[in-house]
């Protein structure tokens, strides 16, 4: 996934944040640049709500120099 981020002191470090309600926007190598969650997340349900478990995923974030 490539999208812009914005850091903020009202974040704990270490953590990152993605909105909801993003499409899925694919580029020619698949890298999602639409902010889509669920590239990120398991196809497993949760145990207790059968869900899509969001809480716990592990990330790299990278600066990346637009040129």
């Amino acid at each position: 996934m490539h999208i812009d981020a914005k850091v903020t002191p009202r974040m704990m470090p270490g953590v990152v944040a993605l909105g909801e309600g993003a499409w899925y926007a694919p580029d020619g190598q698949k890298i999602d640049h639409g902010g889509c969650i669920n590239v990120l997340t398991t196809q497993r349900p949760s145990p207790l709500a059968k869900g899509n478990p969001q809480h716990t995923n592990l990330v790299d974030v990278q600066l990346v120099n637009k040129a």
